[in-house]
């Protein structure tokens, strides 16, 4: 089962605006595609004049380090800069490395690697500083390419951050939290920038970090997803140790009890019965184009009359299901209403091939969500795309190529609830409206304050050849 990166979110998955690094005006200018020599001469004469239009003594960075109350500062301008890492030698250096540069913002960024070198520099302590000099520029040079081929598969997208071996977005009230063999490791950004406005998160104090990293108690407004030490999704299996809300212990208390329908129904069914057996369950319209209006209506009663629970049971067993929870008994019997929908919308092909067909793709579906809200328990909501799962979030728009067309997937708001019970917000992105949606299928225009991401027939995020 595979989580993409909101590889997301993830994904995400999965905040949904992202820093925007450069006003719009000079995109074309730093993106427009250099096709001259890859010599350091060549590569100046390009773009030198552009990059030393800042101001070559204004103080380029600085940083502060307190030590057992010792107080250090470093800081250095262009000029500065150019003299420690010569602009023809560092760019020899990463030709050598095999690095091509193709725009203005490419020459920008690996140029830029020097003030983080020199502030790296700052810093180091221990092992001689030649190896970690290399190791640092390898890393940043293998980074930067990730990022880049990131942002040109969804150029909405601003931010991007990469953590193990995995490049994700960048997102304001989103924390990833990183474990390895070590300890563990967050990442956060508090706001971000978009062509429409400015997005903040939350706040997050220096005690709240300090409790999720050393107690594991997530902050209140915080999405917090975790990552293993190469930066995929980590699924927790890991004894339960979460609040004792009704809502937590529905979701993680396990069952240990015999799989077979009656047991489970013993175990289960009073809750689940709880819900008024004649209160409408679920109701649909269809408007077909003869202007026909038909609407479907039913209850649990009625649900359990067409599939009865034990039957229906014993058909997800015999299908390998394992159901440990009052969670994952709720979510397979309430397949059952999406199926009764289905069918009335059914036209075609016989109706029982299709309804075996639809059972198992939610079936599977069920379990690639089940997995990712594991991993990520304050994520509520997630969506099944080809082969992927994704963070369902608002004012992301989900753009899936196929060989037939395209489709999308978004959502307008959604309400999330704190860990411990006790806070809930609702988020919401911008309108879409039916012309925004047909201008975007058809003609591919990017809706104003939507963050569009392009998915292929799979569900994987769609990179542009290198």
């Amino acid at each position: 089962m595979k989580h993409v990166g909101l590889t997301i979110l993830l994904l995400l998955i999965f905040g949904t605006t992202f820093v925007g690094c450069h006003m719009m005006r000079n995109l074309k200018v730093r993106t427009e595609k250099y096709t001259g020599p890859q010599t350091p001469e060549a590569l100046m004469e390009a773009f030198d004049t552009k990059y030393s239009a800042r101001t070559a003594d204004t103080k380029w960075a600085s940083t502060v380090e307190r030590s057992y109350g010792e107080k250090r500062s470093i800081a250095f301008t262009l000029t500065d800069m150019d003299t420690k890492y010569p602009r023809d030698a560092w760019l020899q250096m990463l030709l050598n490395k095999g690095v091509t540069i193709e725009n203005f913002k490419a020459y920008d960024d690996y140029l830029n690697i020097r003030s983080d070198l020199i502030l790296k520099e700052f810093y180091h302590t221990g092992y001689d500083w030649e190896t970690a000099r290399t190791a640092y520029i390898d890393t940043q040079i293998q980074e930067y390419q990730l990022i880049s081929d990131a942002k040109q598969a969804n150029p909405e997208v601003k931010d991007w951050v990469v953590l193990g071996e995995n490049v994700l977005p960048s997102i304001p009230g989103i924390i990833y939290v990183r474990k390895t063999e070590s300890g563990a490791s967050i990442w956060y950004m508090a706001s971000s920038k978009t062509t429409s406005g400015v997005v903040k998160g939350p706040e997050l104090s220096d005690k709240q970090k300090s409790d999720l990293l050393n107690r594991g108690v997530e902050p209140e407004g915080w999405e917090v997803v975790y990552l293993d030490e190469k930066g995929n999704l980590k699924v927790r299996t890991e004894k339960y140790t979460g609040p004792q809300t009704p809502e937590a212990l529905m979701e993680a208390e396990k069952y240990t009890g015999p799989q077979t329908p009656e047991a489970l129904m013993e175990a289960f069914d009073t809750k689940y019965s709880a819900r008024t057996a004649d209160a409408k369950w679920a109701s649909t319209v269809d408007t077909p184009y003869l202007g026909e209006k038909r609407s479907i209506a039913f209850t649990l009663t009625d649900m359990d009359t067409k599939y009865p629970r034990d039957a229906w049971l014993q058909m997800l067993l015999n299908k390998g299901i394992t159901i440990e929870n009052f969670k994952a008994y709720d979510g397979y019997l309430n397949i059952r209403s999406g199926l009764i929908s289905k069918e009335f919308y059914h036209t075609g092909y016989d109706w029982e091939t299709a309804r075996t067909a639809y059972i198992d793709t939610q079936i599977q579906e069920y379990q690639l969500i089940s997995d990712a809200k594991q991993a990520n328990p304050e994520v509520k909501d997630w969506v099944v795309l080809g082969e992927n799962v994704l963070p369902s979030i608002p004012g992301i728009i989900y753009v899936r190529k196929t060989e037939s067309g395209a489709s999308i997937w978004y959502m307008v708001s959604s309400t999330t609830t704190s860990r411990n019970g006790r806070a809930t917000s609702v988020v919401k992105g911008p309108e879409l409206s039916e012309k925004q949606k047909s201008d975007l299928l058809d003609r591919g225009v990017e809706p104003k304050g939507w963050e569009v991401v392009y998915l292929d027939e799979k569900g994987n995020l769609i990179l542009p050849d290198r």
